[in-house]
């Protein structure tokens, strides 16, 4: 083919949507690619939501898509918080490309929790890379379980008629229309929204309504 000039600037831009955020204090140990897992808490009561962040920190190209293993999560109900973010942070000195995976868990009865190892596999560019290089060969990155102590949902203070949601929720209802000649349909909307498992809020209950039919 024909040679190609290219001029290359000097400048401090950093790819659309990857942000620039400041060390944690992980000791990376002057490593090119690792993996952290850690929890939010170490203790929580039964139904109480416990975040998980799993991230992959690299600072050299890939070969291919990285391959992630998710923990053993045997006794929490699990929900995905949105779609992995990614971003750069200093660690000890060094700028690291960093891939993270938050994910909600809601454990279902007390007692001591294991949540497993999370995996991760990945092959990297070799040196002098060109369109007839193979990547290297595959490694496997394991993090190490996580314990997590369960407590049972105190007694004392229980309304009556709890119903299993653990969390901090507010609610709001909804008349549309909000005029309507006889015997025409009106949709009621109640909307529970929070932080905690909203899954487990049971259906409210509605008040009395002699004058109307409920569907």
């Amino acid at each position: 083919t024909d040679p190609i000039e290219v001029v290359v600037v000097e400048g401090t831009a950093q790819p659309r949507g990857v942000e620039e955020r400041p060390s944690s204090g992980v000791d990376a140990g002057g490593r090119d690619v690792f993996i952290v897992m850690s929890t939010d808490r170490e203790k929580a009561y039964r139904g109480e939501q416990i975040t998980l962040s799993f991230k992959f920190y690299r600072r050299v190209s890939l070969w291919e898509q990285p391959q992630y293993g998710a923990p053993d999560l045997a006794g929490f109900w699990v929900e995905e918080l949105g779609e992995h973010a990614e971003y750069y942070e200093n660690v000890n000195g060094i700028r690291y490309r960093v891939i993270e995976i938050r994910t909600a868990l809601f454990a279902t009865a007390p007692g001591s929790k294991t949540i497993g190892q999370a995996t991760l596999t990945y092959r990297t560019e070799r040196p002098g890379f060109t369109f007839f290089s193979t990547g290297s060969q595959a490694m496997t990155l394991h993090t190490d379980p996580i314990e997590v102590e369960i407590l049972p949902l105190p007694a004392e203070g229980r309304a009556d008629d709890f119903g299993g949601a653990v969390g901090r929720y507010s609610i709001t209802a909804s008349l549309e229309p909000g005029s309507i000649p006889e015997l025409e349909p009106v949709a009621l909307t109640v909307t529970v929204s929070g932080t905690g498992n909203v899954r487990t809020v049971p259906e409210p209950a509605l008040p009395e309504l002699p004058e109307f039919k409920v569907y």
